[in-house]
């Protein structure tokens, strides 16, 4: 799985890679994707979007 959160968000690639996210409105709710709090709730704006994707508290491996 790829880590959004290691990609530079100055970058040219990491501004297109975020344009979806910034679509949603704010507080819309979304099921989180992965990790271990996969299907519990997260409103949008309250933090990173990493955090539904589920890459955000990701472990290196």
């Amino acid at each position: 799985m790829i880590d959004w959160s290691a990609i530079n968000p100055q970058s040219l690639a990491g501004r297109l890679l975020r344009l979806p996210a910034r679509a949603l409105p704010r507080g819309a709710v979304m099921r989180i994707r992965h990790g271990p709090a996969k299907g519990m709730k997260w409103i949008a704006g309250s933090s990173l979007h990493g955090c539904w994707l589920g890459t955000y508290s990701r472990r290196p491996t």
